[in-house]
């Protein structure tokens, strides 16, 4: 069953108030967690020295964490970005913002695709709760998948 153009309008219009309150709450429990010293501290430190390098021009310097330039590193075109926001936002609460907010477009940009394929509206919104009810989010935001994986290991 097609949904119609203004039904449609109101899911998208709905999806984006949900991603952000998801992206705040995202960012809320990340930031909090960072605050409390409970974050990969390497991970945010390596992206953070490489977007500092990238942002004062120093592209081709070695990063006294890895021995590596900032590109060296998997080729990471997205550090090129990241390193202009950086020069103008200078803090690790940049990074966690900006993860926040990546997380949490989802449900609105799941919701947009969905309405232009005309998936019926009980979809789309069986698609926004899975999305928002999926905990991997939270460990991925949080960095808890990467300590939940290093203890795996050991």
């Amino acid at each position: 069953m097609a949904i119609g153009f203004k039904q449609g309008s109101s899911i998208e219009h709905a999806a984006f108030v949900v991603s952000i309150v998801y992206a705040s709450i995202l960012f809320a429990t990340a930031a909090v967690q960072h605050y409390l010293f409970g974050t990969q501290v390497w991970d945010i430190g390596l992206f953070e020295q490489f977007s500092w390098l990238i942002g004062e021009g120093k592209i081709a310097a070695i990063s006294s964490l890895r021995q590596v330039a900032p590109l060296e590193d998997h080729f990471s075109l997205l550090l090129l970005p990241l390193g202009a926001i950086y020069k103008v936002f200078p803090s690790t609460f940049t990074f966690i913002g900006l993860q926040s907010i990546a997380l949490g477009a989802l449900p609105a940009i799941a919701a947009s695709l969905a309405v232009k394929r005309q998936i019926d509206a009980r979809l789309i919104w069986a698609l926004i709760c899975a999305i928002v009810l999926c905990p991997y989010s939270f460990l991925v935001n949080r960095g808890t998948s990467i300590q939940m994986s290093s203890r795996f290991h050991s």
